[in-house]
């Protein structure tokens, strides 16, 4: 087992919400700040990078956390809706 700081991951490309939007709304909304772009190619969206900094404590990754899946549900919850309209 490796311990890391870092952690990658993308959307998956219906996610309704850009990569962009995203790591602005963490920032406004939730204070988190999350580096993207990177490992682009054709297949896959570009990756997003999360890295802990030595002060960051069990509640600072718990309302990075909370603030993706809060987006996530966010826009799911708004598709799911439109949806159920047609």
């Amino acid at each position: 087992v490796v311990d890391s700081n870092i952690v990658f991951f993308s959307l998956p490309e219906n996610a309704g919400i850009s990569d962009d939007d995203l790591l602005r709304r963490l920032g406004e909304e939730y204070y988190v700040k999350l580096g993207g772009g990177y490992i682009r190619n054709n297949k896959h969206r570009a990756m997003l990078r999360a890295v802990t900094h030595l002060e960051t404590n069990d509640e600072g990754i718990d309302r990075a956390l909370e603030g993706l899946i809060a987006l996530c549900l966010h826009w799911l919850s708004n598709r799911v809706t439109c949806d159920s309209r047609h």
